[in-house]
């Protein structure tokens, strides 16, 4: 069980990448409901998905805006996340 010091981070984790995800919903495939953000070899990989759990990709993608990726490297780009499975947020 997560302490309260770290449930508290992740909850701040979450809602900064939900805002970042409903500001740029136009770029998410139609139909996300949840979204998982990972960091492997300090590279950001987010997980789309709709609402049964199915996976709809993953970003970013050469399509992917430049703004989309620098606010998710800005936002995650020194954090090291309280959950080594990632962070996630309901869209």
């Amino acid at each position: 069980m997560p302490t309260p010091q770290v449930q508290r981070q992740y909850t701040r984790l979450s809602a900064q990448l939900q805002q970042i995800c409903v500001r740029h919903k136009r770029e998410l495939p139609q139909g996300t409901r949840s979204v998982c953000l990972t960091k492997s070899s300090g590279t950001h990989r987010l997980e789309v998905y709709d609402g049964y759990g199915k996976s709809l990709g993953t970003f970013p993608q050469s399509e992917t805006s430049t703004r989309f990726a620098e606010d998710l490297a800005h936002t995650f780009g020194n954090v090291n996340f309280p959950n080594p499975d990632g962070i996630l947020a309901m869209i």
